[in-house]
């Protein structure tokens, strides 16, 4: 794979070229996320385990924000605290 290219190569030596071979499932997760019923076609099982992973990675794109948030000082504020310690 090189450059958002699937190149496929069989037995005899042809080749197949797939351009953006994630589009679809892209576009699947992406439309799951926006609405949870979208593509009535796919199976159930399929459903939940895209919607549970759609939940998995907003939660830990929430809780990084929130250490972020609630991590203290920024690397100046440590900085300038650890000149001030060795000054002592």
């Amino acid at each position: 794979m090189q450059e958002n290219k699937l190149i496929i190569t069989h037995q005899d030596g042809s080749q197949n070229v797939v351009e953006n071979p994630f589009l679809p499932m892209q576009a699947t997760y992406a439309a799951l996320a926006a609405d949870p019923n979208a593509m009535p076609e796919l199976p159930d099982e399929s459903r939940a385990k895209i919607l549970a992973e759609i939940a998995d990675e907003k939660n830990r794109e929430s809780e990084t924000r929130h250490k972020q948030a609630f991590t203290g000082m920024n690397r100046h504020e440590r900085r300038k605290a650890a000149a001030i310690a060795r000054k002592k």
